[in-house]
């Protein structure tokens, strides 16, 4: 199972600054292609991005194999023709999902930091290695305390889905009642905004109650010895002044650990100011 985390800053090159989806559509397919990836700055209709383009709508086209699922974290007014600007996550699919959830994430106030809505969204699959949540977010960049309560509302929510799993709820079949296969395993994936011995990092991996539930580092468990590679900075170094750095990670859960094969970051491509992600994973 090959997955993909990339946050693609809506098509803007992280070298010319050029937005181009379909040369982060050539990357992509430069590689033996994804089971499912997490995409992250998709711009519809906001005229401050890609001219007001419908990016959702372009990638699909570049994408006809992939079921899509779009968590708009932000809708707001101001968008080309009347229509609400979006900005959030994608999820492209090869795998039919039994439930899709797109989930809010708390953003307490802080006056001192710009801040946007963040967003975690969510897809249960049955792949090759049986059932599991699949998910990618985009946390908060300005604020430390809304990144680090985002951190935290994403562990509780896992657990809350890993705590009906275990105890499901009545069902009532042919209904909106009607309950469909869950599952305590999940992936997420995305650009965490937080460094790997960062506060935020440690509040979303910290032990549970249920080890086989918590959130490990895919990279950790892979090299442990070794330190993460760098997903950000490498080419856009006016926008990423401190240089290259990890700020997009794979996470876990403890169960699934051991299918972890292998991590690897394209580090040549410009495409973007982040460098795609790939995740492989096998049956031990």
């Amino acid at each position: 199972m090959r997955l993909l985390s990339w946050n693609i800053q809506y098509g803007k090159g992280g070298a010319d600054g050029h937005i181009d989806l379909k040369r982060i559509a050539r990357v992509i397919r430069s590689r033996e292609l994804p089971d499912v990836m997490g995409l992250q700055e998709i711009s519809r209709w906001d005229p401050n991005t890609d001219s007001g383009a419908d990016q959702l709508e372009q990638l699909c086209q570049l994408f006809p194999e992939y079921q899509a699922f779009y968590g708009a974290a932000l809708e707001r007014s101001g968008g080309v023709d009347g229509k609400l600007r979006q900005f959030g996550n994608l999820i492209l699919s090869r795998f039919t999902p039994t439930q899709v959830r797109h989930l809010p994430l708390t953003s307490p106030a802080d006056a001192k930091a710009c801040s946007m809505p963040r967003m975690l969204s969510e897809v249960t699959v049955e792949a090759d290695l049986g059932w599991m949540r699949f998910a990618t977010t985009h946390l908060e960049f300005f604020s430390p305390r809304q990144r680090k309560a985002q951190a935290r509302r994403i562990r509780e929510l896992h657990l809350e889905a890993s705590a009906q799993t275990r105890q499901p709820p009545q069902d009532r079949p042919e209904t909106p009642f009607t309950q469909v296969p869950q599952s305590t395993s999940m992936i997420v994936c995305g650009d965490f905004n937080f460094l790997p011995d960062s506060t935020s990092y440690r509040l979303l991996t910290e032990a549970v109650k249920a080890p086989d539930h918590a959130l490990v580092d895919a990279w950790k468990r892979w090299q442990p010895e070794a330190p993460h590679p760098t997903t950000c900075g490498l080419h856009d170094v006016e926008q990423w002044p401190e240089g290259s750095h990890c700020r997009d990670f794979f996470f876990i859960t403890n169960d699934r650990v051991d299918a972890v094969q292998k991590i690897e970051v394209d580090t040549e491509t410009t495409a973007s100011d982040h460098q795609p992600v790939w995740l492989e994973l096998g049956k031990s």
